[in-house]
Protein backbone atom coordinates (compact mmCIF):
# COMPACT_ATOMS: atom_id res chain seq x y z
CA UNK A 1 0.00 0.00 0.00
CA UNK A 2 1.28 3.21 -0.99
CA UNK A 3 0.08 6.58 -0.42
CA UNK A 4 0.99 10.20 -1.63
CA UNK A 5 -0.17 13.79 -0.85
CA UNK A 6 -0.26 14.49 -5.02
CA UNK A 7 -0.78 18.01 -5.47
CA UNK A 8 -2.68 18.05 -2.34
CA UNK A 9 0.62 19.63 -0.28
CA UNK A 10 -0.08 17.91 2.81
CA UNK A 11 -2.41 15.27 3.25
CA UNK A 12 -2.94 12.43 5.78
CA UNK A 13 -4.92 8.70 5.35
CA UNK A 14 -6.29 6.90 8.41
CA UNK A 15 -7.72 3.36 7.81
CA UNK A 16 -7.23 -0.22 7.95
CA UNK A 17 -6.90 -3.80 6.73
CA UNK A 18 -8.31 -6.08 8.43
CA UNK A 19 -8.13 -9.60 8.10
CA UNK A 20 -9.67 -13.33 8.36
CA UNK A 21 -6.43 -14.70 9.05
CA UNK A 22 -3.26 -13.21 10.23
CA UNK A 23 -1.26 -11.13 8.51
CA UNK A 24 2.14 -13.05 7.61
CA UNK A 25 4.35 -9.99 7.91
CA UNK A 26 4.20 -6.11 7.49
CA UNK A 27 7.08 -3.90 6.45
CA UNK A 28 6.92 0.28 7.07
CA UNK A 29 7.60 1.95 4.21
CA UNK A 30 9.15 5.47 3.69
CA UNK A 31 7.35 6.05 7.47
CA UNK A 32 8.47 9.15 9.74
CA UNK A 33 7.93 10.18 13.76
CA UNK A 34 4.25 11.25 12.53
CA UNK A 35 3.01 8.25 11.34
CA UNK A 36 1.05 5.45 13.12
CA UNK A 37 1.17 1.98 11.73
CA UNK A 38 -0.27 -0.39 14.96
CA UNK A 39 -0.09 -4.05 13.85
CA UNK A 40 -0.50 -5.18 17.52
CA UNK A 41 -3.49 -7.28 17.00
CA UNK A 42 -2.29 -9.73 14.07
CA UNK A 43 -6.03 -9.43 12.17
CA UNK A 44 -5.67 -5.80 11.89
CA UNK A 45 -3.54 -3.11 10.33
CA UNK A 46 -4.47 0.16 11.52
CA UNK A 47 -2.62 3.46 10.17
CA UNK A 48 -2.46 7.13 10.06
CA UNK A 49 -0.23 8.12 7.50
CA UNK A 50 0.20 12.03 7.25
CA UNK A 51 2.81 13.78 4.34
CA UNK A 52 3.63 16.38 2.08
CA UNK A 53 3.97 16.31 -2.01
CA UNK A 54 5.69 14.67 -3.59
CA UNK A 55 6.40 12.44 -1.24
CA UNK A 56 4.78 8.72 -0.28
CA UNK A 57 4.26 6.97 2.77
CA UNK A 58 3.37 3.34 2.88
CA UNK A 59 3.87 -0.24 4.07
CA UNK A 60 3.87 -3.48 2.58
CA UNK A 61 2.10 -6.80 3.97
CA UNK A 62 1.30 -10.34 3.34
CA UNK A 63 -1.49 -12.59 3.99
CA UNK A 64 -2.42 -16.58 3.86
CA UNK A 65 -4.06 -17.54 0.81
CA UNK A 66 -7.70 -17.55 1.33
CA UNK A 67 -7.68 -15.03 3.86
CA UNK A 68 -10.63 -12.22 3.12
CA UNK A 69 -8.99 -8.79 3.72
CA UNK A 70 -11.07 -5.43 4.02
CA UNK A 71 -10.03 -2.28 3.14
CA UNK A 72 -11.16 0.72 5.05
CA UNK A 73 -9.93 4.17 4.11
CA UNK A 74 -13.16 5.61 4.90
CA UNK A 75 -13.79 9.32 2.65
CA UNK A 76 -11.04 8.16 0.68
CA UNK A 77 -11.07 6.79 -3.27
CA UNK A 78 -8.37 3.93 -3.54
CA UNK A 79 -6.98 3.44 -6.72
CA UNK A 80 -5.72 -0.21 -7.12
CA UNK A 81 -2.84 -1.68 -9.67
CA UNK A 82 -0.22 -0.40 -12.24
CA UNK A 83 -4.12 0.98 -14.16
CA UNK A 84 -5.18 2.63 -11.06
CA UNK A 85 -8.65 2.03 -11.42
CA UNK A 86 -11.11 3.61 -8.57
CA UNK A 87 -12.78 1.82 -5.90
CA UNK A 88 -14.63 2.84 -3.19
CA UNK A 89 -13.86 1.56 0.39
CA UNK A 90 -14.43 -0.44 2.23
CA UNK A 91 -13.63 -3.08 -0.02
CA UNK A 92 -12.30 -6.84 -0.29
CA UNK A 93 -9.12 -7.22 -1.73
CA UNK A 94 -9.31 -10.23 -3.50
CA UNK A 95 -12.37 -9.47 -5.34
CA UNK A 96 -12.83 -5.47 -4.92
CA UNK A 97 -15.98 -6.21 -4.10
CA UNK A 98 -18.19 -5.36 -0.41
CA UNK A 99 -16.44 -6.61 2.24
CA UNK A 100 -17.88 -9.81 4.43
Amino acid sequence: MRATAGTAGFTSYIGNLTSSQAFTSVTPFSLESSDILDTSNPLLIDFNLQMSSPWQDGFDFRFPAGSNVCVDIPGDTVLVGASKFSVTPPFNLQNFGVCN
